[in-house]
C-alpha cells in the first residue's frame, strides 16, 4: 500500500553571535605570531560554547519534530476513532431497524399465506355450491367456512397492526433524521407539559401518581408540537419505570436566570450504570419485545438539540431516575 510521508524540516535558526565571533578570533590568532594565554583560553571557551549551543539547538529541533509527529499521529487516531464510532452507531441503528421490521414483516407474511389458503377454500366453496345449491349447508360445514371467515378477519386486523407498526418506525426514523426544525412558532412550555399529560391519559394506560410543580416560564421560539412530543416521550418513560403504583414528579422553573429546566423524576428501579450511555441510542430498549421500539429518548434528545437545548440524566439504583430537559432563556420576551 502507498505510504504518505511527512516533511518535518524546520527553518534554520539565526546564527549565534559566538559563531560569528570565533572566525574573527581565529583570524586574529593566525595573524599574531604567538597567541597569549588569555587568547588561548578565550578561544577554548568560545569553541566549547559553540559546541554546546549547537547540541542544544539540535536537541530543540529533534524535540519539535517529535512533537509535530505526535500531533499528526494524535489527529489521525482521533479521526479513526470518530470513524469507528460512526460505524458503530450505524451498525447499532441497522441492527435495531432490522429487528423491529423483521417481527411485523414475519407475521404479516404468515398471515398472507394463510389468507391465500382461506381464499382458495372460499373459491372452492363458491364453485361447488354454484353446481350443487341444495348441498350449500353441508359443503359450508365440510370446508369449515365459518371458521375461515372469522380467522380471515383476525388475520387482516393483525396484518394492519403490523403495517401500522412499520409506519411508526419509518415516521420515527424520518423525524430522527431531520437536521433542522421549524422554529418560527411560539412555545409555552407549561402548556406543552399539560398537553403531554393529557395525551398520556387519553391512551388509557394506568399512570402513577403525578406531582406537578409548574411555574410559568418565558416563552421561546420553536415548534410546540415537537416539544410536546419530546416531553411526552420522557414522561412516558418515567411512568413506565415507576409503574401504576409509583410516583412521578414534574418540576418546571427557570434556573440561574439562564436556563428553562423541566425535571421529570420517577421512583422506579433506576438505570444500570453500564446502560446509561446507551439509553439515547436509536432502537435501544430494555423492555420485552413488542413493548417498546427504543426510539422515544433518541427522538426527545434530537428535538431538544434542534431547539438549542439538551437532556441531562441522573440515576441511582433502586431510587429512580431524573431527566432534566434544558432550554436557554430567550434574550427577548415573546
Amino acid at each position: 500500500s502507498d505510504t504518505t510521508s511527512q516533511n518535518f524540516d524546520l527553518p534554520m535558526t539565526t546564527q549565534p553571535f559566538s559563531s560569528r565571533l570565533i572566525p574573527l578570533v581565529l583570524l586574529g590568532v593566525f595573524m599574531a605570531e604567538q597567541p597569549t594565554p588569555n587568547e588561548q583560553k578565550l578561544m577554548r571557551l568560545l569553541l566549547a560554547e559553540r559546541k554546546t549551543r549547537a547540541e542544544l539547538e539540535q536537541r530543540i529541533v529533534t524535540q519539535e519534530q517529535a512533537l509535530f509527529r505526535s500531533d499528526v499521529i494524535t489527529q489521525q487516531q482521533g479521526a479513526q476513532l470518530l470513524a469507528q464510532e460512526k460505524l458503530a452507531s450505524i451498525s447499532t441503528l441497522a441492527a435495531g431497524l432490522a429487528h423491529e421490521l423483521n417481527t411485523p414483516s414475519g407475521f404479516m407474511r404468515c398471515n398472507l399465506q394463510l389468507m391465500l389458503k382461506h381464499w382458495q377454500t372460499i373459491r372452492e366453496f363458491v364453485e361447488r355450491t354454484s353446481d350443487q345449491p341444495s348441498q350449500l349447508a353441508e359443503i359450508r360445514k365440510e370446508l369449515n367456512l365459518d371458521y375461515l371467515l372469522e380467522d380471515g378477519t383476525d388475520l387482516i386486523d393483525e396484518s394492519l397492526l403490523g403495517i401500522n407498526h412499520i409506519s411508526s418506525i419509518v415516521q420515527d426514523l424520518r423525524m430522527f433524521a431531520e437536521d433542522t426544525a421549524d422554529l418560527t412558532g411560539i412555545v409555552d412550555l407549561k402548556d406543552c407539559v399539560e398537553q403531554s399529560i393529557w395525551a398520556l391519559e387519553l391512551e388509557g394506560a394506568a399512570l402513577p401518581a403525578l406531582h406537578q410543580h409548574l411555574q410559568q416560564v418565558p416563552r421561546f421560539a420553536g415548534d410546540s408540537d415537537k416539544i410536546t412530543l419530546a416531553i411526552m416521550q420522557v414522561l412516558n418513560n418515567a411512568c413506565q419505570a415507576a409503574g401504576p403504583s409509583g410516583q412521578v414528579w414534574l418540576d418546571l422553573q427557570v434556573k440561574f436566570d439562564t436556563h428553562i429546566v423541566l425535571e421529570i423524576r420517577d421512583d422506579g428501579p433506576g438505570i444500570a450504570s453500564d446502560l446509561l450511555n446507551r439509553i439515547f441510542d436509536p432502537f435501544f430498549t430494555t423492555r420485552p419485545v413488542g413493548q417498546g421500539r427504543g426510539m422515544g429518548l433518541a427522538v426527545a434528545r434530537m428535538i431538544m438539540t434542534q431547539h438549542g437545548g439538551g437532556i441531562r440524566v441522573t440515576t441511582e439504583a433502586g431510587l429512580g431516575s431524573k431527566f432534566a430537559l434544558e432550554l436557554p432563556v430567550p434574550p427577548l420576551a415573546l
